[in-house]
């Protein structure tokens, strides 16, 4: 290599360690400003649910929250027993045995909401608690 070519090399990695070091910089600031706005739309979720609302149209936009749920996949044996026994009374054990956690999670969520009793419980499964989701549109 030239002397050109070394000192224009050199240029190039200084360039990259100091966008590097920037890139690591603004990923601090910006989680930063997602924890305080995370914090924040907890605390207007709260503010929705005491007035028994799920959305509220402001000046500034729209805010909503959903309410998610997940299920857990059995982790012990006898959970897990439960759970297929389960499956095979609803003749689901042969599509159900391979699913995904998100397909998992759909179906379990149907059967549940299918049921007329409340706080209905699918054998050996577990229940997350659940999970307030914000969405924000400008208007």
């Amino acid at each position: 290599m030239s002397e050109l070519t070394i000192k224009q090399l050199d240029s190039m990695i200084q360039e990259c360690f100091r966008l590097k070091e920037q890139y690591t910089d603004a990923k601090k600031v910006a989680s930063d400003y997602y924890a305080k706005l995370e914090e924040m739309q907890q605390h207007c979720i709260a503010a929705l649910q005491s007035v028994e609302k799920t959305s509220y149209s402001s000046p500034y936009g729209n805010f909503r929250y959903s309410v998610r749920e997940s299920f857990r996949t059995p982790k012990t044996l006898e959970a897990r027993e439960a759970f297929f026994a389960y499956l095979k009374s609803k003749g689901l054990f042969d599509s159900m045995i391979t699913v995904n956690n998100a397909t998992l999670n759909s179906w379990a969520k149907q059967e549940v909401e299918s049921c007329p009793e409340l706080d209905m419980q699918i054998p050996g499964l577990e229940k997350s608690e659940p999970t307030f989701v914000a969405s924000m549109t400008k208007k």
